[in-house]
């Protein structure tokens, strides 16, 4: 299990790991992290934090203690992050209001067709991303989805792309 410590009172945040069967907590080797918001772990151990006050997302590779920063542009208080089973990271990127996929072994991001953000993010092992638009009790259902999005039944503004 991981957890962000924002450090409010030590001015940085760190990021802790209770491993299995253990009850001694294990801080990560991040450095510089200002305001850590959300974590994610990908089928190798990889585990990425985006970092809301630095625009930054970084990530700590399986059995390496040197942290990386990986090539998203323009980011604007990235937060919500999640992986899917092929190695692909996706993000929040509130500021900017979209979200973006970084495709596993490439440097180079993709703008996935959401709006109305900020809000949350999800994807399932079959890699269909699902995205909370915004407030899901203020927003409407308005105007049609494109056709590679499909509205949820489920919530009253969630959608997913698959």
């Amino acid at each position: 299990m991981f957890v962000v410590d924002n450090g409010y009172l030590r001015g940085a945040s760190q990021i802790l790991e209770l491993p299995a069967g253990s009850s001694a907590k294990v801080v990560l080797p991040f450095s510089g992290l200002t305001n850590a918001d959300s974590i994610a772990t990908d089928s190798v151990g990889d585990v990425f934090v985006s970092d809301w006050a630095n625009n930054k997302v970084y990530e700590l590779p399986a059995g390496s203690r040197t942290q990386v920063v990986l090539p998203f542009d323009g980011l604007l208080n990235p937060e919500c992050l999640a992986s899917d089973s092929f190695g692909d990271l996706f993000l929040v990127d509130t500021g900017n209001d979209r979200v973006l996929e970084l495709p596993a072994g490439s440097r180079t991001q993709v703008v996935l067709p959401f709006s109305n953000g900020p809000g949350a993010l999800a994807v399932d092992n079959a890699g269909e991303v699902f995205y909370a638009e915004g407030s899901l009790l203020e927003l409407p259902v308005v105007g049609n989805l494109p056709p590679n999005v499909r509205e949820s039944p489920h919530v009253d503004r969630a959608v997913r792309l698959g």
